[in-house]
């Protein structure tokens, strides 16, 4: 919505390619900005949020806390601990999440319980670093667990542990997950960004996307990413593997 609002190339911001890198969310909230668009309050809300969340590239001071925790903590309001000097800035965030449901064909409790950490800094502005890990466990619908007994993976993870009990047997739709993904990312020159990591890339638009999806679980990638002018010009080189267990169909 704000890059139809702001014009496609007025920012320098391509919402079909994800994931977005902090500076092209700034580089739009400041082309709105100057743009002087009439936002509501919604939109005023949602540009704050994002100049907060991306505080790492912006010029503001909006995103400091005015009563830090402990004083070390929440110093910045989006972050449980940062350090922002000069030439070096980090971020580490405790990473938290539940998920209860139920589905009408089986007869369960399906959810979600992750608990992890992420850690994101950059140096002297040119060098950039991301990490997430979390340890998940997961009850899953029918149509999932399926999937999971025919190809021994699980959709957009990869390789799972499945939960047993006592005797040793698989309890159905129950699984056991790690998730680890990380990229380090270099501003060679002024126009080309070279990232290399084992992470997800998703190119389109909606939920799915039939050019590149994240359906896949995480893959070492390295990405040269050129921006000149009006234009985006991305290498993407990928190590991808298909291991069908089970009695899966070949792929």
């Amino acid at each position: 919505r704000y890059e139809i609002k702001s014009g496609s190339f007025a920012s320098e911001f391509y919402s079909s390619y994800k994931p977005y890198s902090r500076n092209s969310v700034i580089a739009l909230v400041d082309s709105l900005q100057k743009d002087s668009v009439n936002f509501s309050k919604t939109d005023r809300f949602n540009l704050d949020y994002l100049t907060i969340d991306n505080w790492t590239s912006a010029n503001s001071t909006v995103q400091i806390s005015k009563k830090p925790i402990l004083k070390h903590f929440y110093k910045t309001k989006s972050d449980f601990y940062s350090v922002n000097t000069k030439d070096f800035k980090l971020r580490v965030n405790p990473v938290m999440y539940l998920q209860a449901g139920k589905d009408n064909t089986y007869a369960g409790n399906l959810y979600t319980n992750t608990r992890g950490v992420t850690v994101e800094g950059m140096i002297d502005d040119k060098v950039g670093f991301y990490t997430f890990m979390a340890d998940n466990q997961m009850n899953v619908p029918n149509y999932v667990d399926d999937y999971v007994s025919k190809f021994e993976v699980l959709p957009g993870q990869g390789f799972l542990k499945s939960i047993k009990d006592s005797s040793g047997t698989r309890i159905s739709n129950s699984n056991d997950f790690f998730t680890a993904r990380g990229y380090i990312t270099v501003n060679a020159t002024k126009h080309i960004n070279v990232q290399f990591g084992h992470d997800r890339n998703f190119v389109g638009n909606g939920y799915r996307s039939l050019i590149l999806s994240d359906f896949s679980p995480n893959y070492f990638f390295l990405k040269l990413t050129t921006k000149i002018w009006k234009f985006q010009y991305t290498n993407l080189l990928t190590e991808m593997q298909a291991e069908p267990k089970g009695n899966g169909p070949d792929r």
